[in-house]
């Protein structure tokens, strides 16, 4: 009853008026004789021409063709077209896979019921190969788990423990470093040149030979006056006295200059 006092208050004019009409002494009518009423009244003035406005915006889009046909031939039933016409506005409504698949068959020459059975096969097997190529694509996940990496979690600076104006500080951690180094192989007995066993540093076979030194001396050779130096002396001497060969003394390697009039007095002499 709550639903027909729902309705009368939301009626006006003349609806309100006609269901107003059906309230005797007090007493509403029930929801179905009020429906009737009113659609007695104030049904659809042209029914047919709704149908045929329904069933030309009906489409089938995703669905299967055994789906989309009853609701078709449902509303089709309240229109003036049979057969072809039918025909027609069916093939207006399918899908556009099944259109397509439809444009390989010759369908001209069908008649409506014909056509209904076409669509149907065309559709089941249109069906049928999609179905395939989703189970040879679709592949198994390789776990039931799926397992999430937990998040990185920040990782803390390392504190400074010593004074970053510290100059000499890299220096000192490098010293400690060697002498740590040198004290693991001393007691592990290990070459102090290349860290390996067996061997000490002075026959480490890593370590390069020295380059042999060689004894010879290059001795530069002093030049003497005799071989450098052309020794003049003069004409009258030449034909009364004869001259003596003398060894001349070499001179010393920072002379540079000889005057030629004192050589000769050394000659005579």
């Amino acid at each position: 009853m709550s639903r027909v006092h729902y309705a009368f208050s939301r009626l006006t004019d003349r609806a309100s008026d006609v269901a107003l009409d059906n309230v005797n002494e007090g007493i509403y009518p029930d929801w179905v004789d009020l429906i009737e009423e009113l659609k007695l009244n104030f049904g659809d003035a042209d029914p047919e021409y709704s149908a045929i406005c329904r069933l030309v915006k009906t489409r089938q889009t995703h669905r299967p063709f055994s789906e989309f046909y009853p609701e078709f031939k449902q509303t089709a039933r309240r229109t003036p077209f049979r057969d072809h016409g039918l025909k027609g506005l069916l093939r207006l409504a399918l899908s556009k896979e099944l259109t397509e698949k439809l444009a390989m068959v010759d369908v001209r020459d069908m008649s409506y019921e014909a056509f209904v059975q076409e669509c149907t096969r065309q559709d089941n097997l249109l069906r049928a190969t999609l179905s395939r190529q989703t189970t040879r694509s679709w592949k198994p996940p390789m776990s039931s788990t799926v397992s999430v990496p937990a998040p990185a979690r920040p990782v803390a600076p390392a504190p400074v423990s010593y004074d970053p104006m510290d100059i000499d500080h890299s220096a000192r951690r490098a010293s400690n470093e060697r002498e740590a180094e040198r004290e693991r192989r001393r007691n592990l007995s290990l070459c102090y040149y290349c860290a390996g066993p067996d061997h000490r540093a002075n026959a480490c076979p890593e370590k390069p030979k020295p380059k042999p030194r060689s004894n010879l001396r290059t001795v530069s050779s002093t030049p003497t006056i005799a071989s450098s130096t052309p020794v003049f002396t003069p004409a009258t001497s030449r034909a009364t006295t004869p001259v003596a060969s003398a060894s001349l003394a070499p001179l010393p390697p920072s002379s540079s200059c000889v005057d030629a009039k004192s050589l000769n007095e050394a000659t005579l002499n």
